[in-house]
């Protein structure tokens, strides 16, 4: 004997099958047969790109692996480009150059101190 069985519901159709319990922990959908198995997988959904606006279509798996969030490679950049990317610490900030005290741009986060590679060599050979 195999065990007790259940009743489901089709995720697609909606229908009550039965099916035995070992079977039914396997999986977190279940269909009461292949061809809604394969007709659930094709249906797509829209959805609306955050970065752009534009609407566009997701596939269930797609969404399943945490897909589908954005329209494209290029909105998802973007909504992971300045403040919004975690690796952020604020951009550029204006420093004088430890040799020659000229001003120069820097990242917020670098340690540079010379505003160019000669200022830089001329700074270590004096240290």
């Amino acid at each position: 004997m195999r065990g007790e069985k259940e009743t489901l519901a089709c995720a697609h159709c909606g229908l009550e099958f039965e099916r035995f319990k070992a079977i039914t922990k396997l999986a977190a959908r279940h269909y009461c047969s292949r061809a809604c198995s394969d007709a659930a997988k094709r249906t797509a959904k829209e959805k609306t790109c955050p970065v752009c606006g534009n609407t566009f279509t997701v596939r269930p798996a797609q969404e399943a692996k945490g897909l589908g969030k954005y329209c494209s490679r290029r909105c998802f950049g973007r909504s992971k480009s300045g403040v919004d990317n975690p690796a952020w610490v604020g951009g550029l900030q204006r420093r004088n150059c430890a040799l020659c005290g000229k001003e120069f741009r820097a990242h917020a986060g670098s340690s540079q101190k010379f505003c160019s590679q000669r200022c830089g060599v001329g700074g270590r050979r004096k240290i």
